[in-house]
């Protein structure tokens, strides 16, 4: 859900979901880093269809 009309700077600017590019935007991490710890478990995120979408609660 990535909106254009939107700067992300810090983790707490995001929405309580979000996409890998929202969350991208803040942590400094590469895309097949958080999708690994998503697939482990230690990032909250869920599927909707072929997304992968993260929880911040």
């Amino acid at each position: 859900m990535p909106n254009a009309d939107h700067t992300y700077e810090q983790p707490e600017s995001l929405p309580e979901i979000c996409c890998a590019a929202d969350v991208l935007a803040v942590l400094p991490v590469s895309r097949a880093t958080l999708y690994r710890t998503a697939a482990q478990g230690t990032i909250p995120c869920f599927r909707v269809g072929r997304r992968v979408l993260y929880s911040l609660n």
